[in-house]
């Protein structure tokens, strides 16, 4: 699962799926775009923690019907609401990958 950087809707950003193509024919890979950004739906109005970006990816990924454990990649911002997904749901996480 690629949560990439603040503004960046993976799904639709070349180089994030350039990635998930090269990783595509060994792994299943997901590109998330957080509430607000790509294709998602618009944000709630106010303020947005890494909390709610966690509990926002977890409902999706159950929406999907996607089965964890997830190996989680987080660039930037997205690294940090990885990082609150692995804390918050542990028994969905298989690991971390931090891009800087």
């Amino acid at each position: 699962v690629i949560d990439a950087g603040m503004g960046t809707a993976p799904a639709e950003d070349p180089g994030w799926r350039g990635i998930a193509d090269q990783v595509a024919p060994v792994a299943r890979v997901c590109l998330y775009d957080r509430a607000g950004l790509g294709g998602s739906d618009p944000a709630p109005a106010g303020a947005r923690s890494s909390r709610d970006a966690a509990r926002d990816l977890h409902a999706a990924l159950s929406a999907a019907g996607e089965k964890g454990p997830y190996l989680l990649v987080g660039h930037s911002i997205g690294g940090l609401h990885s990082q609150v997904f692995a804390a918050q749901y542990p028994a969905d996480t298989a690991g971390l990958v931090l891009v800087s």
